[in-house]
């Protein structure tokens, strides 16, 4: 009986488009099916669980192994799955995605209009934060299988996620180090971040941003050149390092306080 309540379970997850996931609220009707009562199901699958068929994410999830234990369902999979549309994928994880980190995160930032509970997956975590739906935007589509595209935040939003929200995990090295690597891939996207920028509505951070290609492009300031107008009005000195010293030399263009020495985060470009 077990292993016919498992057939109609992965035939279940397969035509929702979720291979190997099995959501007990969407799939127990063809389980129940399969063992003829709900009780049977039950049963059923705690015997599939000692037997180390289904595993268990969180109550009413299964991920389904093989008969040899594998199991080829990742964090980021679940997550499309089982995160209500709209979402997006931003900080680290979409950095890393989005190749212009080489750091392993292993807690995904998931923004979502509403209260969610994480998500933990085989040492991995999603950590979902609540802001308002207008802000869930900038985000482009990544494989995570055959049948699967997770929303993810693009390079320009997951950077400026990342800087003005250092509670979500990248450290000012982190996303110095991406910002270099998405304007030596190409000088056009200061502009794009830019846009990007106007649209985020957050001063400080382009302020931080600006500062930072200032420091590392020093021979061409055409590179932070469109950042400029996004400055704000305001004359009082913004911290590189949020959270960091109140000391530290001034920028005036800028007008950021170096509260950290901008060499301790571009020591990517030493190999320090």
């Amino acid at each position: 009986m077990a292993q016919s309540v498992l057939q109609a379970l992965s035939r279940a997850a397969a035509r929702s488009g979720r291979e190997s996931v099995v959501v007990l609220e969407e799939d127990l009707a063809a389980a129940d099916a399969a063992s003829g009562s709900r009780t049977r199901t039950h049963k059923a699958i705690q015997e599939l669980e000692a037997a180390g068929r289904l595993r268990q994410v969180r109550r009413g999830l299964y991920v389904i192994a093989s008969l040899t234990g594998v199991i080829d369902v990742t964090l980021l999979s679940l997550i499309d799955i089982v995160t209500p549309r709209p979402y997006l994928v931003t900080a680290g994880r979409a950095l890393a995605l989005a190749g212009l980190t080489d750091q392993f995160f292993r807690e995904t930032v998931v923004l979502v209009p509403s209260k969610r509970s994480d998500l933990a997956w085989r040492g991995e975590r999603a950590r979902y934060a609540r802001v308002p739906a207008s802000r869930i935007w900038g985000g482009t589509h990544a494989r995570v299988r055959d049948s699967q595209r997770l929303w993810v935040a693009g390079r320009s939003r997951a950077i400026l996620d990342s800087i003005a929200h250092p509670e979500w995990g990248v450290t000012l090295a982190q996303v110095t180090q991406a910002l270099d690597a998405a304007v030596s891939d190409n000088r056009a996207f200061s502009a794009d971040l830019a846009k990007t920028a106007l649209r985020y509505g957050n001063a400080s951070a382009a302020r931080r941003l600006g500062f930072l290609l200032s420091r590392l492009y020093p021979h061409e300031p055409e590179v932070a050149a469109p950042l400029l107008p996004l400055r704000g009005d305001s004359n009082a000195m913004t911290p590189l390092l949020i959270g960091g010293s109140d000391d530290g030399p001034t920028d005036p263009i800028w007008r950021v306080r170096e509260n950290i020495e901008f060499q301790r985060l571009a020591d990517h470009r030493t190999g320090g």
